[in-house]
């Protein structure tokens, strides 16, 4: 998926979201997707306290008919989010990843997920009606929602979206203040006016750079293919200290248990 900047004048949810080129979409909620059936059933229970959803879970879970719009139920930073109806296009229906790759790719990240809690992973066959390029929402309540796609993720991808989304996690459980700061110093990040989590640059922003490390520090093989998003910055692998850096957070994590 290519990226581009975001204004300055976006809102605060807007420059925390990944965007990309915005299809111009006008659609039409059929009585059919109104009147959706929704099989609902226990969710698939993973090692390290992980629960994936099912597309037709999730939309049960997750979305919210308000008069003839779908919502996703959960904020974002203080925002609501509208889901395109519409899932299926030329005849293809809209998938999201297969959850065997997805559950594969968390599976072979070298890290103690356990201690990130319960950890809930929904996909969707719906994505985002304002940003309709973005593949997965992280949230600060232990869960991600992976959207769908009109065709099939490569391996790579999987893996590569589900590790750096798992990067989020970690900041959003683990990180506090005090861990920031020490991880904008050993990164090199301490010039806010470029590093920032509003930059319209969106591989300059902090939670991102913090994302694609753990990425490339703990995950699996094929999770590490993709380079880092941030091709101007050193190897994280190279940056002395920073791994150690990341043990600690669960070792401190531990140790409040």
């Amino acid at each position: 998926t290519m990226t581009v900047g975001l204004p300055r004048n976006c809102t605060k949810a807007d420059r925390h979201l990944q965007r990309g080129f915005i299809m111009r979409i006008s659609p039409k909620i059929s009585g059919i997707i109104l009147c959706l059936l929704v099989i609902f059933s226990s969710p698939v229970q993973a090692a390290g306290n992980i629960q994936y959803y099912s597309p037709s879970q999730s939309f049960g879970e997750i979305i919210r008919q308000e008069g003839d719009k779908l919502y996703l139920s959960k904020e974002w930073y203080g925002s609501r989010f509208e889901i395109n109806p519409v899932n299926v296009k030329s005849g293809l229906p809209m998938k999201p990843p297969e959850r065997e790759e997805y559950q594969k790719a968390l599976e072979e990240t070298v890290f103690p997920l356990e201690k990130l809690g319960t950890y809930k992973v929904y996909f969707l066959n719906y994505r985002l009606n304002q940003y309709p390029a973005a593949l997965a929402l992280s949230l600060r309540d232990d869960s991600v929602v992976v959207f769908g796609s009109y065709y099939p993720i490569g391996a790579a991808k999987v893996h590569y979206l589900a590790v750096h989304e798992l990067g989020h996690q970690v900041d959003f459980k683990l990180m506090d203040q005090a861990s920031w700061q020490r991880y904008l110093e050993l990164r090199g990040l301490s010039d806010i006016q470029k590093y920032n989590n509003s930059s319209p640059v969106y591989e300059n922003r902090p939670q991102e750079i913090f994302a694609e490390d753990f990425r490339l520090l703990f995950g699996g093989e094929t999770a590490r293919k993709t380079p880092h998003l941030n091709r101007e910055l050193p190897d994280p692998g190279k940056v002395t200290g920073l791994k150690e850096f990341f043990w600690q957070l669960a070792a401190k994590e531990t140790a409040g248990q």
